[in-house]
């Protein structure tokens, strides 16, 4: 209660949280589902399409990322790996105003999360799966409080903008976006 919020303080809370996925690495080759691929495929899909009226133009960056991803098998380990790379790569390109492959980025991992998931599931890994939703839930949420983050205080209408935009909040992030919007002026 009396600790200050800080980007330092969430790193912090987000290296924790993030220990969840060390033990994943220990659950052996994950096969992915064909919606793996599938959901990989929609993200490029769009940047395909563009080069197919274009075939001189340079091809993005994106397309590579999602073709880098494609493999009918892998090991768990490389896979909280590449999730932890995926997520730096998006964090990266959002700063630089690289949209198009921070966006890739983020929704590639999330991909890659979505198939350990399924993995964890397979294996009959309950509890492992259990804590790595709770990890990437807890994750999340500190992005968003950082986000809101002004001069040490967390703002209330931040977070009600960012719900309004479609942002999974829960919890009391989610009390705190609601409660702003309903009332602006408090």
């Amino acid at each position: 209660a009396d600790t200050k919020i800080t980007t330092d303080v969430l790193d912090t809370i987000r290296k924790t949280a993030g220990h969840a996925y060390d033990a994943i690495g220990q659950t052996g080759t994950i096969t992915p589902a064909a919606s793996y691929t599938k959901a990989l495929d929609d993200i490029a899909a769009p940047y395909l399409k563009a080069a197919e009226g274009f075939p001189n133009a340079k091809l993005s960056p994106v397309i590579d990322i999602v073709e880098s991803l494609k493999s009918p098998s892998f090991d768990a380990a490389s896979a909280i790996e590449k999730i932890k790379h995926l997520r730096s790569a998006a964090d990266d390109a959002f700063r630089t105003g690289n949209t198009d492959v921070a966006r890739a980025s983020k929704s590639a991992s999330k991909v890659l999360e979505d198939a350990v998931e399924d993995h964890l599931k397979a294996t009959g890994s309950q509890d492992l799966l259990k804590s790595f939703k709770e990890a990437r839930a807890t994750i999340a949420k500190t992005y968003s409080v950082q986000k809101a983050l002004n001069n040490g205080n967390v703002s209330g209408q931040n977070l009600a903008a960012q719900l309004k935009k479609g942002k999974p909040l829960s919890g009391g992030i989610k009390d705190i976006a609601e409660f702003s919007e309903a009332f602006k002026k408090a």
